[in-house]
């Protein structure tokens, strides 16, 4: 079972006209204390287009956000469950985290929908080791594969 993230469309008005950030930030928690920089997924580029689903195609990354992922994962991954098992079974090479919405998970995973990953030596996570894609998909639902 994969979890949904609640996303949420704030619409601000800019003296530069409408903008639309998509957050992970409830509408209460973004009216009572703002939106805060890491939080801000990205935005869309043409604001009056809020369609359902959101379209990648109208989406610009915030850099902020990205960079905040890829410290989490850096950081918090290596303790999961998944991934040390993952890594432990690998032996060695890589493990990779992967966008869970990849329409071939167990099979040849298109580039753009690798989060990035961990070099594996001796069934153990080389610390230090996680290399980025700095394009991730744009809305992360995250699984680790193996290779």
């Amino acid at each position: 079972m994969q979890a949904t993230l609640p996303v949420t469309i704030c619409e601000v008005q800019t003296d530069n006209g409408l903008v639309a950030y998509i957050t992970l930030a409830s509408a209460d928690e973004v009216v009572r204390r703002g939106l805060i920089a890491q939080e801000i997924l990205g935005q869309l580029m043409d604001a009056t287009r809020t369609d359902e689903p959101l379209d990648p195609a109208n989406f610009a990354r915030n850099r902020a956000f990205v960079d905040f992922l890829h410290e989490a994962i850096q950081r918090h991954a290596p303790t999961l469950p998944n991934l040390i098992a993952s890594a432990k079974a690998q032996g060695s090479g890589w493990v990779f985290i992967v966008d869970g919405r990849t329409p071939t998970p167990q099979g040849a995973v298109p580039p753009e929908d690798v989060m990035g990953g961990f070099e594996v030596k001796d069934g153990q996570i080389v610390a230090g080791s996680y290399s980025a894609n700095p394009q991730p998909p744009p809305f992360v639902a995250a699984r680790i594969f193996s290779t």
